[in-house]
């Protein structure tokens, strides 16, 4: 809380063109920056829920993509690829 000292050089500043704040000490200071950190942290923290949503999102997303590899893997081309450069490999001479 500011003394009356305090309050009037704050207004006398305000009123002479300069800032408000320029008056206030470094406890005031520090007051207001930790009320802006709490409603910074309160506005921020309010994810209830989200963690959830991600995790269903994520792992529909890796089954989407397990299914696409699945069926691309399985598919007669690239069996044939596959099967193709691995006999490649097997018989390669050195």
């Amino acid at each position: 809380m500011a003394t009356a000292g305090e309050t009037s050089v704050a207004m006398s500043s305000a009123s002479s063109g300069g800032t408000a704040d320029a008056g206030m000490t470094s406890t005031g200071m520090r007051a207001r920056f930790r009320r802006w950190w709490t409603r910074l942290r309160r506005a921020t923290a309010d994810d209830r829920g989200m963690a959830t949503a991600e995790y269903a999102m994520v792992t529909l997303a890796a089954c989407a993509l397990a299914v696409v590899l699945y069926k691309l893997v399985t598919s007669p081309a690239v069996k044939a690829m596959l099967q193709s450069l691995l006999e490649r490999a097997l018989h390669a001479q050195v």
